[in-house]
C-alpha cells in the first residue's frame, strides 16, 4: 500500500500537500501501542465545497480509505470530523458505517481476520480556526480548539500525544481509487507531466459556478472559462483565489498556471483545498 502511494505521487488534497505515503509510513514506524486515523471533514475554508459533494456521493469511498490507513499503520480507532453544518454527508458516512459493520468490513476482526479498526464521526464545534489539523485534535480531546505549536507533528504526536494520520476527505477518497486501479492510472490522469485528479470547487463571478473533477495540470484559465463558463455578461476577470481567501488573490496574468502544487506555490500563492474564487 505504501510503495503504491509513493509511486503515484499522491499529495494531501485538503491543503499543505504533504506526500501521503510518507505520512502513513510516518505513522507506521513510529513507535506507541495506540495509533489513529482522522479525517479533516471540517472544510472550513470560505470558499470550500467539494469535500461535502465527496461525502454525500461516495461515502464509502473515504471510510475505505480510512480503514486501510489504519490496517497499514496499525491504528485501531478512527474519527471522522465532520463539519456542524453538513447534516446530509453526516447522514450519508452514517449509513455508510452501518452498512460496513454490517458487512464485517469495520469492527472487530475484519473479514474473519485477527485486525480490527473502530470508527466514529465527530460533529466540529464550529468556527474557522477548527479546520486547522491541530486545532482540530484539541477539540477532539475536549478542549478548546487552539492550534498547538509545531512540532512535534501530528505523525508522531497527535491525539492524546498518539502518533495520528489525519488526511482530508478528498485524499482518502483518492487513496482508495489508487489502491484499486494502481499507481501508474493515477498518474496518467494529469496533464503537462503533472500526475493525478483533483476536485475543484469554483464559485464568485462565474456562469457555472459548481464543483468538477479536473485533471492536474490544467490551467486556471481552463477551470475558469471552459469548466466554469467564465465571467458573465462578458466583463474582464479582475482576480481570482486558487484557495478561498487564505491563498490570497492572484491578477488575470496569472490565468496560463496549471493547477500543480509547485507551480502555484512559486507564483506566491497555493492550490491549497482547491476552493477557486473568481
Amino acid at each position: 500500500v505504501l510503495n503504491a502511494l509513493k509511486t503515484s505521487t499522491l499529495r494531501g488534497l485538503g491543503g499543505a500537500g504533504f506526500p501521503t505515503g510518507n505520512k502513513w509510513e510516518i505513522v507506521r514506524n513510529a513507535p506507541g501501542a495506540q495509533k489513529y486515523i482522522v479525517c479533516n471533514a471540517d472544510e472550513s475554508e470560505p470558499g470550500t465545497i467539494k469535500d461535502r459533494f465527496l461525502m454525500e456521493n461516495v461515502p464509502h469511498l473515504i471510510i475505505e480509505g480510512m480503514i486501510v490507513a489504519g490496517l497499514v499503520t496499525r491504528a485501531t480507532k478512527g474519527y471522522i470530523y465532520i463539519r456542524h453544518e453538513y447534516e446530509d454527508a453526516r447522514e450519508a458516512l452514517q449509513e455508510e458505517l452501518a452498512r460496513c459493520k454490517r458487512n464485517g468490513f469495520l469492527g472487530p476482526r475484519i473479514l474473519g481476520s485477527d485486525l480490527s479498526f473502530e470508527l466514529e464521526i465527530f460533529v466540529s464545534p464550529g468556527g474557522y480556526i477548527c479546520g486547522e489539523e491541530s486545532a482540530l485534535l484539541e477539540a477532539l480531546e475536549g478542549k478548546r480548539a487552539e492550534p498547538r505549536n509545531k512540532p512535534p507533528f501530528p505523525g508522531t504526536n497527535g491525539l492524546w500525544n498518539a502518533p495520528t494520520v489525519i488526511n482530508n476527505v478528498e485524499t482518502f477518497v483518492f487513496a482508495t481509487a489508487i489502491l484499486v486501479n494502481g499507481a501508474d492510472w493515477y498518474k496518467n490522469q494529469g496533464l503537462r507531466g503533472i500526475a493525478g485528479l483533483k476536485f475543484v470547487g469554483i464559485s464568485g463571478d462565474v456562469v457555472n459556478p459548481g464543483i468538477f473533477e479536473v485533471q492536474m495540470g490544467t490551467t486556471y484559465r481552463d477551470l475558469i472559462y471552459k469548466y466554469a463558463g467564465g465571467v458573465p455578461n462578458g466583463k474582464k476577470l479582475l482576480s481570482f483565489a486558487p484557495s478561498g481567501p487564505s491563498s490570497g488573490y492572484l491578477p488575470e496574468t496569472q490565468l496560463d498556471l496549471p493547477l500543480d502544487f509547485n507551480a502555484v506555490a512559486a507564483a506566491g500563492s497555493m492550490v491549497g483545498s482547491g476552493a477557486i474564487v473568481v
